[in-house]
């Protein structure tokens, strides 16, 4: 085959394919990305207290043991702040009953074993540059871990869905219902973690589009994007309403160290 007769082939199979493409489009139809308002162009005075986020400094090399930058979001304003970054930050996260983040924390971590790590816990003041202070617990974390906060007071649970497009509400009597979400959407698509506020009168929620959203339990959801963090998995996040100790550490039971 002559120079001429492989470009003129390779030609006709690129235009094949778009031609497949656009077929496919037609027959079936383009299914685009759900899409969500901002809650700053939406905003529900209703939602009340903090919201803590934190995602990998870099996320071109995100990885465990990679820094970790943590915002907070203030209600109702619904501004992003970043509060610092940090190497010993690590995945989980909580809140303390009187107003700190608390985070899983790495200390000494050894390049040379990969597998090796201290872990511990360590306050954040939630203010841009505030304090970061190392602590321990006696008891079990368990606190830390978002399955802590997908079980409301009386019982129901939130969860996503199997296939992840759909956020359900299960009853303690075995009843469900669709909260929100999308019959279609791209195969790459769905929501990753789901859990309670406080006070269980929301979800919150984060899908691979590294969207946070918002969204009532009762009534019309109107679900609502509080931030846009552009990670696709590794967002960790932890609400909190002052007064409201549902699924908080209590401050005294933590030792500084």
């Amino acid at each position: 085959m002559t120079k001429a007769n492989r470009s003129t082939t390779a030609a006709l199979v690129a235009g094949g394919i778009v031609i497949v493409a656009i077929a496919v489009i037609v027959i079936f139809g383009f299914v685009p990305t759900p899409e969500y308002p901002p809650l700053a162009e939406e905003p529900d005075p209703e939602l009340s207290g903090l919201i803590a986020y934190s995602i990998p400094e870099d996320s071109d090399h995100a990885d465990e043991f990679g820094s970790r930058c943590v915002y907070v979001v203030e209600f109702p304003e619904g501004q992003a702040d970043k509060i610092t970054c940090r190497d010993e930050i690590g995945w989980s996260m909580a809140w303390t009953d009187d107003g700190w983040l608390i985070v899983e924390s790495f200390g000494q971590f050894n390049e040379f074993e990969p597998g090796f790590h201290d872990f511990g816990l360590a306050l954040i003041e939630p203010v841009e540059g505030g304090a970061f202070e190392t602590v321990s617990y006696a008891n079990d974390p368990n606190f830390l871990f978002s399955d802590h906060r997908q079980t409301r007071k009386d019982g129901t649970r939130v969860r996503v869905e199997e296939g992840g497009t759909t956020v359900v509400l299960s009853s303690p009597d075995g009843s469900t219902r669709d909260l929100f979400g999308s019959d279609s959407a791209p195969s790459n698509y769905h929501f990753n973690e789901a859990q309670w506020s406080p006070d269980g009168e929301y979800v919150l929620v984060v899908d691979t589009k590294g969207r946070i959203i918002v969204a009532s339990a009762s009534g019309d959801p109107l679900p609502r994007v509080i931030a846009e963090t552009g990670q696709e998995y590794e967002v960790t996040m932890a609400w909190y309403q002052p007064g409201n100790a549902t699924y908080t550490v209590a401050r005294e039971d933590l030792n500084s160290q």
